[in-house]
């Protein structure tokens, strides 16, 4: 009898752990479809799934950028993109030109200069390598997209000048853009999340952020109209903005289809934090937006979100981490479900096989491009 009664006990034991577990699991991510969108919604664990990696290493291994003496070797970075086989371009905006690594990190060379003309530019704001496997420059002085091979040749630009003030400007394997339009009614400022065709007319919106004009209101909160966007390698659209933590998947033809949201402790904004962004913030002419600012008491859920060529979604946060000037990247599988967290010192990310490239500050403020050997583990 005792026997017997030990091994019920331990039996009813063993199923109440599975129970728990599953619970346990169920508790922390919740997935449902709702019409033709399906939604995920993690809470702040991680959830361990069988054989999926639950672990990002990141070793670095190259860093550019550094000079022995003070300061970096580049002004301001406006952007940059790698190449398949290695090659490293980096926009400078100060300086304005592209400054040309091979894959060890050897300078070979800038392009690019200031002007009004063909393949000339005025205020150089954005790069990146199309799929086409050409250099695409943003000009928002003059309203134009330049093109360039990959050695620096000049090929053509595309002029979006009748849009008042476009930027952010990005291009999917179809040869159409998605930017954020500015535009202004009854003392607002907008800012139009758009899909463009390959001649700039409008295809379809995804977002409209407002905010009070400055020069209607005396304070102005600098994360209201605040949004970050993609393209993942099938040209579908992931789209999030600052007032919550979910990122929308929007299919190329703008439809939504999935939802990844997040539970997250909020992080308070300090009296340091503040003086630090309104020390880089430059001088204005006709407005001291510096007095205007007033800050929200919590930072956004996150500050930047990219995809790994295997569709792993990571999203920057505001938390801190261990090491000075490191941030907490949340990490997703292709589904959307949160499987890892990892620190990064970087302000944007970019994906090439298995290298991560980030674009860091060091702690005199310059700017360093940096790249890391990543290695999953389970």
């Amino acid at each position: 009898m005792r026997k017997g009664l030990c091994l019920r006990v331990f039996t009813l034991g063993f199923i109440g752990i599975i129970l728990l577990n599953i619970q346990g699991i169920a508790s922390i991510q919740k997935i449902q479809v709702v019409g033709d969108v399906k939604v995920i919604e993690n809470k702040k664990i991680p959830v361990l799934l069988k054989g999926t990696p639950s672990k990002l290493l990141l070793q670095k291994e190259l860093t550019i950028g550094e000079k022995d003496d003070t300061g970096s070797y580049f002004a301001q970075v406006a952007g940059f993109d790698i190449a398949d086989d290695g090659r490293i371009f980096v926009l400078d905006f100060k300086e304005k030109n592209v400054k040309m690594f091979d894959s060890s990190g050897k300078f070979h060379g800038t392009f690019g200069k200031e002007g009004q003309g063909p393949g000339e530019w005025n205020l150089p704001t954005g790069l990146q390598l199309t799929p086409q496997r050409e250099l695409m420059i943003e000009d928002s002085g003059n309203r134009k997209l330049i093109f360039f091979t990959l050695d620096g040749q000049f090929l053509r630009e595309v002029s979006y000048s009748k849009k008042l003030s476009l930027i952010n400007i990005l291009m999917d394997k179809q040869g159409n853009f998605l930017g954020r339009e500015l535009s202004f009614a009854e003392n607002q400022i907008h800012y139009d999340i758009t899909k463009y065709d390959p001649k700039f007319e409008p295809l379809f919106k995804i977002d409209r952020l407002s905010m009070p004009s400055p020069f209607s209101v005396k304070k102005i909160n600098p994360f209201e109209i605040t949004s970050i966007y993609q393209f993942d390698n099938r040209s579908n659209i992931i789209y999030g903005r600052s007032d919550a933590y979910k990122i929308k998947f929007y299919t190329p033809e703008g439809k939504l289809f999935k939802i990844v949201q997040k539970k997250y402790d909020p992080v308070r904004i300090t009296q340091d934090d503040k003086e630090e962004m309104i020390k880089k913030i430059p001088e204005t002419p006709g407005i001291n937006i510096k007095e205007n600012l007033v800050f929200p008491k919590n930072y956004p859920p996150f500050s930047y979100v990219f995809l790994d060529e295997d569709n792993h979604l990571f999203v920057r946060t505001y938390e801190k981490g261990a090491e000075k000037v490191a941030y907490i990247l949340d990490v997703f599988d292709s589904e959307g479900r949160f499987i890892s967290r990892c620190e990064s010192h970087g302000l944007s990310f970019k994906w090439k096989g298995s290298k991560l490239y980030t674009l860091e500050e060091n702690e005199e403020g310059y700017h360093l491009l940096c790249r890391y050997q990543a290695t999953w583990e389970k």
